[in-house]
């Protein structure tokens, strides 16, 4: 009963030990518990070791604490208890055992719950791995092949002789330095090489206003670089790799998104993805460190570095070119200067655009600091995340962020501002133009397939990729803050799409909904992101079961949109422009095909009378008439209740396009703004400009029908098909003869089209009696848009009608079924704009009075209170021809012949009766 106690000093009673601590061997006074050994109460016999799971690193201790997450204890067996903690597989500890005993004794004098919360030490951890792989437990780090890969706090560094691809990813052995020379070679010979078939390629293509292929590749490549990007704050990698183990059918639905990850990485950090500059680094005496800062500094210098390469490898190819070959189809007969000047800045332009991101995302890399481990627990400091080992507060590591700062303002915000820059100011101060050949050849790549008023929308483009770069790699903040971001700008980018739709109606407006896919792909991924972050913030058992299922819109957008790209670029295969779709089944081309057009032939005489009365009763809301069905036939096309809204949509673009084409022509001759239009010179304007896109898609389409019954047989398609592709490439290799474009709807043609009795139009009168289709008249516009708007065909002295001299070279094609050249008839359009001008609105005399009576206070007419003619000598001179017409007219006018003034106004009979109606 004596247990647990020793002799009071007066050696008259015993005294209980207290808690923490127990008999010495003798018996004779307390002594404090061990470390790793407690006694919960006073008058403990003796102390008792930690249980298995806790530990106690100081003496005279009345309980043992819980030991951390990430950690595991040795004690509870053999009598023996754990004084500290070390790290299990996938966590890190930053300190040794002294360092453990010294935060727990701050800790626990502070903090009395603390002694049964799981919680890691602030600065010590046990910490989360960002590569829960590279920690195999005890703080011992990952070995490949007998040496040591990786080490270092969190072994977060590559030892020498080791690269890694990204900060998440274990490092593994550098390839053999000749393999890596190699591979730099290759890669930089071939992206030059790739960047001259590309520039050739768009050279090639300019005019293919139906062709979308450059488009598509633009939008693909700012998805795949951005989606590499939102993929790192919203954990898409671990995500794909989850489902990829689960089963096969799930590897094959994630392979898409890994490969357009794998894609976005090789276009963001070919760097490291494809060979790694770090082991060469290394292998000139350089440590890890080092070979990063480095790096680093070469992104500053590589763009000007690849430009004066670039530079000095096109003056010596161009000159080796104009010394051993005559021919020069390519450049013309320009100057050597100029051809190198010319060859160098397409090829500049190209190149700074592929390589803005890559080296906006190897500067970025300085700022990649962590401050928090995966699991949300906060470092000792901030540490890099290429280099764990170096502190990002130290002197060191911040002169390195503000040298990259400036590299972020020069290269990342200044190449969009250069590329945006150069063209306005070619544009505003010199007689070039977008359709220009050397604008095309230059800068076609940039502003292909967006509206005229929005050629520079790449330039914003490039801005966008740099925003979302910035915000996905501002490590300060934490990732849910991060996603918050990202999602406000990408949200922000939308309405901005909608709000301009700056791509042209090309394709029914696909390219414009492909680019708004992306967009949706991005917003679903990361709302996806947020859904499960809030789920996980409630310890919901759902956020980790379900987590896949807050992806699945952002998946189900990814395929959409691969569709639709894929959809885009096999199109004109599908739907043939200037035929009707024959690869599809005849059920679902009804199902689909539901196109309007457009013919020249007017409606056939009635020959039943009740056919006429029929016309007649519905002529007033008709566009065609019942015995113009069957021109639908040559198309195959089935009858609908109403239009698709894509017809109606191509159909409104027709004509706001040929709004816009009247308007500026008018800027040009007139040198000011339309403020009155002049509404039946409006309308015939634009007849002109629609009958002149039709003569074109009419042209083009004979010369095309002409090509494809040379290749009736297997044989002759195989062999067409080859000449195709080896007429193309020597079009890209050796460019073309004169300044004409490759334009499908701009096909130059020896052959006469004015009169209809040629051959030719003769043997293709099923192809003019064709109807033309809403997008074939919409490539034509736009073809035509270039002439039509070039100042130099269009002065306002000129004595040509340029519109007429395109309709005349094309009037065998409008002749033949139907004339409609009457609308280019110049005097007959003056003659009746006189006509309507010497005549006045149909009212009574009452009211013209009170008419007067109203402009008597204009400022304008303040002391006339009648109405005077403009032309009052063509008055006097038609006044008796004029009183003849009145009598048949709305309105009879008496005029005096001496001053030209209405003496008197009345409505005629035939007035009154429609009034009456």
């Amino acid at each position: 009963e004596n247990a647990g106690t020793v002799p009071s000093p007066d050696q008259m009673s015993c005294m209980p030990c207290p808690a923490g601590s127990e008999p010495d061997s003798e018996g004779a006074k307390c002594q404090a518990c061990p470390p790793g050994r407690y006694a919960p109460e006073a008058a403990t016999p003796q102390c008792q070791a930690c249980p298995q799971g806790e530990y106690n690193p100081l003496r005279n201790q009345s309980r043992c604490a819980v030991c951390p997450f990430g950690a595991h204890c040795y004690g509870g067996f053999n009598g023996t208890g754990a004084t500290s903690f070390y790290a299990d597989e996938g966590f890190y500890l930053l300190g040794s055992d002294e360092d453990v005993t010294r935060e727990f004794e701050a800790k626990m004098s502070t903090c009395a719950d603390c002694w049964r919360s799981d919680a890691p030490f602030d600065a010590l951890g046990p910490f989360e791995c960002s590569v829960r792989s590279a920690c195999l437990g005890n703080n011992s780090c990952l070995v490949v092949e007998g040496e040591l890969a990786m080490d270092g706090p969190l072994c977060g560094s590559c030892t020498k002789g080791f690269q890694r691809s990204s900060p998440d990813e274990p490092c593994s052995r550098c390839p053999p330095d000749w393999l890596t020379v190699t591979v730099i070679v290759v890669v930089t010979v071939g992206g030059m090489l790739g960047l001259c078939i590309l520039s050739w390629s768009q050279e090639a293509a300019m005019g293919n206003l139906r062709g979308v292929y450059s488009i598509v590749f633009k939008i693909l490549c700012n998805f795949f670089v951005q989606l590499k990007a939102v993929g790192q704050v919203t954990d898409l990698n671990s995500l794909i790799k989850d489902l990829g183990t689960d089963s096969f059918s799930r590897t094959i639905l994630t392979s898409p998104i890994a490969m357009s990850l794998g894609i976005g990485d090789v276009l963001e950090n070919p760097s490291t993805s494809i060979f790694s500059l770090e082991c060469l680094m290394m292998t000139g005496g350089n440590s890890v460190s080092e070979s990063h800062y480095l790096k680093v500094l070469g992104a500053l210098f590589f763009l000007p570095a690849m430009l004066l390469l670039m530079l000095v490898s096109v003056a010596v190819c161009t000159w080796i070119w104009s010394s051993c070959c005559h021919r020069r189809q390519r450049w013309g007969e320009t100057s050597l200067s100029f051809r190198i000047l010319l060859t160098f800045s397409s090829l500049a332009v190209l190149a700074l655009y592929f390589l803005q991101p890559m080296v906006t995302s190897q500067l970025l890399a300085a700022y990649n600091c962590r401050d928090m481990d995966d699991g949300g627990h906060r470092l000792d400091t901030a540490r890099w995340a290429l280099d764990m080992s170096v502190d990002c507060n130290s002197p060191v590591h911040q002169k390195w962020q503000l040298v990259t700062s400036i590299g972020l303002l020069i290269w990342s915000f200044g190449i969009p501002l250069i590329l945006y820059i150069i063209p306005w100011a070619i544009l505003k101060w010199t007689s070039y133009t977008l359709q220009s050949k050397e604008m095309w050849t230059v800068f076609g790549f940039l502003y292909d397939g967006f509206e005229p008023d929005f050629w520079y929308y790449e330039s914003f483009m490039m801005l966008r990729k740099t925003y979302i770069l910035i915000a996905a790699n501002i490590m300060w903040l934490s990732p849910e803050t991060r996603t918050v971001v990202l999602l406000t700008l990408v949200i922000y980018f939308r309405y901005m799409h909608l709000r301009d739709l700056p791509y042209d109606n090309r394709a029914y407006m696909g390219v414009d909904r492909l680019q708004f896919q992306s967009l949706a792909t991005f917003t679903w991924l990361l709302l996806g992101r947020l859904f499960r972050t809030m789920l996980e913030l409630t310890d919901n058992a759902l956020a980790k079961d379900w987590s896949p299922a807050f992806y699945l819109p952002a998946m189900l957008n990814f395929f959409f949109l691969v569709g639709r790209a894929i959809y885009l670029i096999l199109r004109e295969v599908i739907w043939p422009l200037q035929s009707p779709p024959t690869l599809m089944p005849k059920c679902v081309r009804d199902r689909l095909d539901h196109r309007v057009t457009f013919s020249f032939i007017p409606p056939a005489v009635f020959d039943v009378d009740a056919k006429q009365q029929h016309f007649h009763r519905v002529e007033h809301g008709s566009l065609s008439a019942d015995n113009m069905a069957d021109l639908a036939e040559d198309w195959n096309l089935t009858s609908t209740p109403a239009l698709p809204n894509q017809e109606r949509e191509i159909l409104k673009t027709i004509l706001t396009e040929t709004a816009e084409v009247l308007l500026r022509r008018h800027e040009i001759v007139h040198g000011e703004a339309a403020q009155v239009i002049y509404l039946p010179t409006f309308l015939l304007q634009m007849e002109r400009v629609l009958v002149a896109a039709m003569c074109y898609a009419v042209k083009s389409r004979i010369i095309n029908e002409e090509l494809v019954l040379n290749r009736d047989t297997w044989g002759k398609w195989l062999y067409g098909i080859w000449e195709d592709t080896r007429d193309y490439l020597k079009l890209v290799v050796i460019g073309q003869e004169g300044t004409d474009a490759n334009n499908i709807m701009r096909q130059r043609s020896s052959r006469s089209w004015e009169d209809q009795e040629c051959d030719h139009l003769r043997e293709a009168q099923h192809l003019v009696r064709r109807p033309v289709s809403t997008e074939e008249i919409q490539i034509a516009l736009y073809s035509l848009w270039p002439d039509l708007t070039d100042p130099k065909m269009n002065q306002k002295d000129s004595e040509t009608n340029h519109l007429k001299e395109l309709v005349q070279a094309h009037r065998g094609i409008v002749d033949m079924h139907g004339d409609v050249t009457h609308i280019f008839d110049s005097d007959g359009h003056a003659t009746s704009i006189l006509r309507r001008r010497n005549r006045t609105v149909r009212c009574d005399e009452s009211s013209m009075s009170s008419m007067y009576s109203h402009r008597s206070h204009s400022p304008r007419t303040t002391e006339s209170k009648t109405l005077e003619f403009g032309l009052p000598t063509v008055v006097q001179e038609e006044e008796e021809s004029r009183r003849s017409e009145c009598e048949h007219s709305d309105v009879v006018l008496e005029i005096d012949g001496t001053d030209n003034k209405v003496q008197q106004v009345r409505p005629s009979a035939p007035a009154v009766f429609k009034l009456a109606l």
